[in-house]
């Protein structure tokens, strides 16, 4: 499915007037913030919270080919970013929708069925009505935390394959 990026994009913020538009200005930092949470879908496809945060409000320095910081500003929403995210949200538990009634990545589906179904976490037919699928196939995670003694920073994501 081809969606266009554009879609995940905050057009503008508004500028609230703050006394005369307190009541539009809190509806809209509270959806702003819901989607920054939970994520947001555009197209049927769904954009996970921390990426659109990141592309909406996350200003980064971006460098020429001399490495002099040029300008402050929004990130390109790339491929990469897409499955960078992805992967963040099944490293935090993200194992599927409410909803989706056909697949999960939870365990008690998958090599943790049997003790499920032994320990009554589960029903029978519940364990045979969703196929398990793993959360991180073929795909290695490493969360790699970069320390400097004088350099604040991020942990740095390696994707193995």
């Amino acid at each position: 499915m081809i969606v266009n990026n554009s879609n995940f994009r905050l057009k503008d913020i508004p500028n609230f007037h703050p006394e005369l538009e307190y009541y539009e200005r809190v509806s809209f930092w509270k959806e702003e913030k819901r989607k920054c949470i939970e994520g947001y879908w555009s197209s049927g496809k769904w954009m996970p919270g921390p990426l659109y945060y990141y592309i909406n409000f996350h200003n980064i320095q971006f460098e020429d080919d001399s490495s002099v910081a040029q300008a402050f500003g929004l990130p390109f929403l790339r491929d990469i970013d897409w499955e960078l995210f992805l992967l963040y949200e099944e490293c935090r538990g993200f194992s599927g929708f409410t909803n989706d009634t056909k697949t999960t990545c939870d365990r008690r589906y998958g090599p943790e069925k049997e003790l499920s179904i032994k320990l009554k976490r589960i029903t029978e037919a519940e364990a045979n009505s969703m196929e398990y699928v793993p959360a991180t196939v073929g795909v290695k995670v490493i969360i790699v935390a970069v320390v400097a003694p004088d350099v604040e920073t991020d942990p740095v994501i390696l994707l193995v394959r």
